[in-house]
């Protein structure tokens, strides 16, 4: 199963996986908490999110969203 954190998958397609996770486990604001929670795993404020969002992920950045989400 893929969880979209996979290494090679864009900053993005991990924001948005991770969104949809939360919104199936009922949270609210689950693009605002994917985003939040994407930002701190990955240490990019809002603007580098935006600025990377095409760049893939590395095993280390896969690696440590899964233990954020």
């Amino acid at each position: 199963m893929t969880t979209g954190f996979d290494p090679g998958n864009s900053i993005e397609s991990a924001r948005r996986a991770l969104a949809a996770r939360l919104r199936s486990a009922g949270i609210e604001e689950s693009a605002l908490a994917a985003r939040l929670l994407v930002g701190a795993a990955l240490e990019l404020d809002l603007t580098g999110m935006v600025t990377q969002a095409a760049r893939k992920l590395t095993l280390e950045e896969t690696a440590r969203l899964e233990r954020y989400a």
